[in-house]
């Protein structure tokens, strides 16, 4: 495969050097914005790589909940009687309080070694068949420096080594092939005002303190250079949930997503979409545009929940399954956004389950999930469910082993694909591309000619683009089959963030072709004749091996 995709990269520059050497027109200062990518990722239209496929596969996930972050509803354990508040300061407050400070650091450091086992591990890999965790963590998860002005200074002794355990979350979720959404579950000031933040002040003082934003700025750099070679880590969200109309948010996304592209321009950024997910839509979009120069890649993460709003309790468990959607994903199809839904569950309010008969309740739970699932499969770049860990496993109707169990969370038909039937596929597709080329070749030409007869068009970038989308998705089908991990995996995967992947990969021909160029001018007219030929490679390979074309 290495092989045969540096024969398509290598036809790709011959032919820009043909073109070139016969382009018109004097020199002029080349352009050659893209320094930092090419370090982080060497040739551009290189060969997708491990860390490509573990970022921008889909995402079949859990949450694995509260265990850097406290919640008293999912871990009481963690708070000692007579205790008040549901926070992690609330917990680390009256640990210390009760224990000192050395005693509280070993509880929180057992809770933190104990939380998951192999068992654990083992049982998400090849029985729910999760691709990536979700892990949220606090700023002061990082350690005692980042604890300095802030409510957890003076207990910031239990958290030393705070960051050393998220690292072996990481490595421990990697032995097993699944990747590791890192979450800045709990910002400075908090992010909005809930428990979850970290504190119990009900207050989302983040928005509004330059010094919190700082200190939120500098814990995202800290985890973008101490993750920048660890392939497993997928992406790195810098606020979860931020409250609605935060002001400000923006202009901090863009602050820390500048500051991070020098440090690791490869690094996907996750943001809150602050419940206005159209906008944030919309601002993926744009940051994208610049993915190679100055920005990373950037996705939305939405959170879907059909329990808390009031239009949502009065309507019955049918009327809620009947209204699951991402619609918002319409209005930016093919304009380059990333959208991930961060956590859903098969939970309702107790009024729309008092519209049933008798035993209903499991069956519509199950139902509800598996609409949800089958959306998020569709539209999104991956779905994390609420929650995996809690002190009251299986976990009810928020619990991911629990509905996985159900039959709630299918993993889709990828995930179950035997070896054999892997290589199988992938050689049917690989027997059949130059056909498969030719016919979506041939439809290309005789669209364009019927819609622009007689217009001039550079369909060879189309050819270019298909060539390129083919390898990409084969590359991510036969992942698994390829990975050396400690724990063999069956099944496959797909590329799940297509149009950030089509937008990156039209971004480096571009860059490339300029590069080649080195000052001639370059006509671009007809440049979006190899995004179009990427997109059909990648729907061409996966038809063929039996997956549904998006």
């Amino acid at each position: 495969m290495r092989n045969a995709f540096k024969g398509i990269t290598d036809g790709i520059k011959q032919r820009a050097n043909d073109r070139l050497h016969n382009s018109p027109g004097g020199r002029h200062s080349a352009h050659r914005p893209y320094q930092a990518y090419l370090a982080a990722n060497g040739d551009l239209l290189a060969q997708a790589q491990e860390r490509d496929v573990l970022a921008y596969r889909y995402h079949h996930g859990t949450n694995i909940g509260a265990i850097f972050v406290a919640e008293r509803w999912l871990f009481g354990n963690l708070f000692p009687d007579g205790s008040s508040g549901d926070s992690e300061l609330d917990a680390v407050k009256a640990q210390v309080s009760k224990y000192g400070v050395d005693k509280a650091r070993a509880n929180f450091e057992r809770f933190w070694n104990t939380a998951m086992t192999s068992e654990d591990w083992e049982y998400l890999a090849n029985t729910a068949n999760v691709t990536t965790i979700r892990l949220p963590i606090g700023f002061f998860t990082l350690g005692p420096d980042f604890c300095r002005n802030t409510p957890f200074e003076r207990y910031s002794a239990v958290y030393v080594d705070g960051w050393k355990f998220v690292k072996q979350y990481i490595a421990a979720a990697a032995s097993y092939g699944i990747g590791t959404l890192i979450d800045l579950h709990a910002l400075p000031g908090g992010a909005n005002g809930d428990s979850h933040s970290g504190t119990s002040s009900h207050k989302a003082e983040l928005w509004n303190s330059a010094r919190n934003l700082n200190l939120a700025l500098e814990c995202a750099k800290f985890i973008a250079r101490e993750t920048s070679n660890m392939p497993a880590v997928v992406g790195l969200q810098l606020v979860n949930e931020a409250v609605w109309q935060a002001p400000g948010m923006y202009q901090f996304y863009d602050s820390v997503i500048d500051a991070l592209h020098p440090i690791n321009p490869r690094l996907v950024v996750y943001i809150s979409d602050a419940w206005d997910v159209s906008t944030a839509l919309r601002y993926s979009s744009t940051r994208n545009e610049q993915l190679l120069s100055s920005s990373c890649p950037v996705v939305v993460d939405t959170h879907k929940y059909y329990t808390f709003a009031e239009e949502d309790k009065k309507l019955n468990p049918w009327q809620i399954i009947d209204k699951v959607s991402l619609s918002e994903l319409d209005a930016v199809s093919g304009q380059g956004a990333g959208l991930i839904v961060g956590e859903y569950s098969c939970v309702m309010d107790g009024r729309s389950w008092g519209n049933i008969q008798g035993d209903q309740r499991k069956n519509l739970a199950t139902q509800f999930g598996q609409k949800q699932t089958a959306c998020w499969q569709k539209s999104s770049g991956g779905s994390f469910f609420w929650t995996y860990k809690m002190a009251w496993m299986p976990g009810g109707e928020w619990g991911f082993k629990e509905q996985t169990t159900n039959g709630a969370l299918p993993a889709g038909s990828l995930a179950s694909a035997t070896e054999s039937a892997v290589q199988n596929a992938s050689a049917r597709a690989q027997n059949s591309r130059e056909d498969l080329k030719r016919a979506s070749f041939d439809h290309h030409v005789d669209y364009w000619n019927q819609t622009a007869p007689g217009q001039q068009f550079e369909h060879f970038r189309f050819q270019d683009g298909w060539d390129i989308g083919f390898s990409d998705a084969m590359i991510f089908f036969n992942y698994r089959l390829n990975h050396k991990s400690s724990v063999k995996r069956s099944g496959a995967d797909r590329i799940g963030m297509l149009d950030v992947w089509v937008k990156r990969r039209e971004l480096e021909y571009d860059a490339s072709l300029e590069m080649r160029a080195n000052g001639y001018p370059l006509d671009k007219t007809f440049f979006w004749e190899f995004g179009h030929g990427v997109r059909a490679g990648i729907r061409d390979f996966e038809q063929a091996v039996g997956f549904e074309s998006r």
